[in-house]
């Protein structure tokens, strides 16, 4: 299964993940992960952080153009809306503590390992 991680270092997770200037793209197969590439984050905030996102007209689209073909978005922390419209175009969140992609993807495999 293929995996996004946000990131702007290629080794760190973004916090702000609709902020992210990429996202690692790594397939999980028996355990292990490989990152077969990165991609760059389309979605673009050029409006005012001080109006809400409904004024604007807001959406995700180009965000999720982006990570085609993923099952998952591995994520530190994500917002309602983004969280909606990944809701929306079936792709899972995982959010975990650790601060790096690999922490983060091992955590995500420790996980559905475990169920």
């Amino acid at each position: 299964m293929k995996v996004a991680i946000p990131s702007n270092d290629g080794v760190n997770i973004f916090k702000r993940t609709g902020r992210a200037e990429k996202f690692v793209i790594s397939e999980i197969s028996d355990s292990k992960f490989k990152v077969i590439k990165t991609v760059a984050n389309e979605h673009s905030h050029d409006h005012d952080e001080n109006h809400s996102e409904e004024e604007h007209g807001h959406s995700h689209n180009e965000l999720v153009k982006s990570i085609e073909g993923c099952e998952y978005l591995i994520v530190n922390m994500i917002g309602k809306h983004l969280k909606a419209d990944m809701d929306k175009n079936r792709v899972k969140i995982f959010k975990t503590s650790s601060t790096t992609i690999e922490g983060g993807i091992l955590d995500f495999i420790s996980e559905i390992n475990s169920n």
